[in-house]
C-alpha cells in the first residue's frame, strides 16, 4: 500500500517515543514552566522536569505525550511550543514532529509548505522519520511538486537505516513504477518481517508478488491485509485483482464492490488508488 494510504507518515512520527536527534546545551526553556503534576506516570513526570530544565531531548518526548494524550491530556499548544524549542537547540526530531503539526493541522493551521520545509531540515541530517514524511508529501505533491522518483530516493535513504515505512516506500514505488520487482520484493519483506501485524506492509507484499505473477503467495498476503484492516478500500481493491488474476471473477466483483462501498464519500490518501478505476472493473463482463 502506498504510503498516504496508512495516512502520513507523521502521524506515526507523532507517536514514535523513541525520538533520534541531537541535543545542544540546554537553554530555552518553557515559560511559564509546565505543570509535570500532570502527568500520571512517573517517567514521564521527571522528561517533563528535564523539559522545563531545557533538555531539548526531553521537550521532544514530552511534546510527543501531549500529542498522544500518554499520560496527560492531549494539548498540542503546549506540544508545539515544547517542539519549537527543542528545534530551537538543534534537536532534529523536533523539526520533522514540528512539520507533522503542520502537515495534520494539529494545534496550527494546515500548511504544507511549511511542513515540507521543517520536514527538510531533519531529512537533509538523516533523520529517516522526516525522510519517510519528506517522500510522502513528494509522491502526493503535497506542498511540493509531485515527484516518484524524488519520493523513492528518500524513502529508501530511510530504508537503509532500518525504518520499515522507508521499507514499504521503496517497494511500493519501484511495484507501482514498474521498477526493479526483486529490489521491491526484498524491502516488502523486510518491512512485513519487522512489523507482521500492519496491513499496509501486508498489502504492499502481496501487490509485489502479484506483479510477479506469483499469485498464490500474493493472494495470503492480500488476504492477511484485509484480515487486518477490514476497513482498507485499496486492500479490498487488490484482493480483487488477484483473486479475478486467478479466474474467480465473481469472488473479485464483490471484492471491488466492498471498495467502493468502503470509500464512498471518502477522499483517498493514496494517489495510486482511484476509486474510477474500481468502477470501471465492475462495469466490464
Amino acid at each position: 500500500m502506498g504510503a498516504m494510504a496508512r495516512g502520513l507518515a507523521a502521524s506515526a512520527a507523532l507517536l514514535a517515543l523513541a525520538a533520534t536527534a541531537g541535543t545542544a546545551n540546554a537553554q530555552l526553556r518553557p515559560d511559564p514552566p509546565l505543570d509535570c503534576r500532570a502527568f500520571s506516570d512517573a517517567a514521564a513526570r521527571q522528561d517533563c522536569a528535564r523539559a522545563n530544565a531545557g533538555n531539548a531531548q526531553a521537550q521532544a518526548s514530552t511534546g510527543l505525550l501531549y500529542v498522544a494524550g500518554r499520560g496527560v491530556p492531549v494539548d498540542y499548544a503546549a506540544a508545539l511550543r515544547l517542539f519549537r524549542l527543542a528545534a530551537g537547540q538543534g534537536n532534529v526530531a523536533a523539526n520533522a514532529y514540528l512539520g507533522a503539526m503542520y502537515a495534520a493541522g494539529r494545534g496550527v493551521a494546515p500548511d504544507d509548505r511549511e511542513a515540507v520545509r521543517l520536514f527538510r531540515v531533519a531529512a537533509d541530517k538523516g533523520n529517516p522519520v522526516a525522510q519517510v514524511d519528506l517522500a510522502d508529501m513528494y509522491a502526493t505533491g503535497r506542498g511540493v511538486t509531485k515527484n516518484d522518483d524524488e519520493a523513492t530516493r528518500l524513502y529508501r535513504l530511510a530504508a537503509r537505516q532500518g525504518n520499515a515505512d522507508g521499507m514499504n516506500g521503496v517497494a511500493w514505488r519501484l511495484a507501482m513504477g514498474g521498477g526493479n520487482l526483486d529490489e521491491a520484493l526484498n524491502w516488502a519483506d523486510r518491512a512485513a518481517a519487522l512489523e507482521p501485524q500492519n496491513s499496509g506492509f501486508q498489502d504492499t507484499l502481496g501487490w509485489v508478488l502479484f506483479r510477479q505473477k506469483k499469485l498464490e503467495l500474493a493472494l495470503f498476503h492480500a488476504q492477511r491485509a484485509v484480515a487486518l484492516e477490514p476497513r482498507c478500500a485499496p486492500c479490498e481493491d487488490h484482493l480483487g485483482d488477484i483473486v479475478a488474476a486467478l479466474g474467480r471473477r465473481d469472488e473479485a466483483r464483490g471484492h471491488w464492490q466492498r471498495a467502493l462501498k468502503l470509500s464512498a464519500g471518502m477522499r483517498s490518501a493514496d494517489p495510486d488508488w482511484d476509486r474510477a478505476d474500481v468502477a470501471r472493473k465492475l462495469s466490464e463482463p
